[in-house]
């Protein structure tokens, strides 16, 4: 019998020492909770703010698109429309662009329309975001490069001297004039020019001289004939108009 009592005393201690511990170890472990979500919310809030700072200094334009409707918009994108970051607030997207880009895609060309009706030419690429249904929208300013091949075309077709056409500016108007001329029946002229003693003023007073007379003569050919004619330098003292 006290054999008995004395494990009944015992898990009557025990018991009484389960309803202190009970709530000091809930405590504990609501404590844990709370300090795991804290630092969840800390590193998502990093992660948030490096991805801010990523979008923000990347070059490209990028717009985040749920359901067509535009939620955020980088700096890039506010630079190259001219426009407050306030104006994109709920715009949708499809008004920025010449044609439908809300489904991804390979990258294609589209002509980006700006808050003044004017259209520039971009590159625009389209991905899902995971996990969410919403879409970013890159877009790349293509207007640097086209300007850029631009202006390779003309120099390639230009005397760096005197800004008149070159040689292959004048065979290649050459060639669709007599095209043109077979068709059509009408003619053209070809005038040589060729100036005299060039070389004993390129000698006798240097090559600043002599390129200041290149100059001025191609400027006045220029002025004696029509828009559509071409003028071009064709050898180092040697001119040609086609009219």
């Amino acid at each position: 019998m006290q054999h008995g009592s004395t494990l009944w005393d015992l898990a009557d201690a025990g018991l009484r020492h389960a309803q202190f511990l009970l709530p000091l170890l809930a405590l504990l472990v609501a404590g844990l909770a709370l300090r795991t979500a804290r630092l969840h919310a800390k590193r998502a809030a990093l992660q948030e703010h490096r991805l801010q700072a990523l979008t923000d200094a990347a070059f490209d334009a990028l717009l985040i698109v749920r359901a067509g409707q535009i939620v955020a918009a980088n700096p890039a994108i506010v630079r190259l429309m001219g426009i407050g970051p306030a104006w994109f607030d709920q715009r949708r997207v499809d008004t920025l662009l010449d044609s439908p880009t809300s489904h991804p895609g390979p990258s294609r060309e589209h002509s980006l329309i700006l808050p003044d009706g004017s259209r520039h030419p971009v590159e625009v690429v389209t991905r899902p975001i995971e996990g969410t249904a919403e879409h970013v929208v890159a877009i790349r300013d293509l207007g640097p490069q086209q300007m850029t091949l631009a202006q390779i075309e003309r120099l390639s077709h230009s005397d760096l001297l005197t800004g008149v056409g070159n040689r292959q500016a004048l065979e290649r108007s050459l060639n669709k004039m007599i095209s043109m001329s077979d068709r059509s029946g009408a003619p053209f002229a070809l005038l040589c020019i060729d100036l005299d003693r060039f070389r004993s003023i390129n000698e006798s007073l240097g090559p600043d001289a002599g390129d200041q007379v290149l100059i001025q003569s191609a400027g006045r050919l220029i002025a004696t004939v029509r828009e559509l004619d071409t003028v071009a330098r064709v050898g180092s003292d040697e001119f040609a108009i086609l009219q």
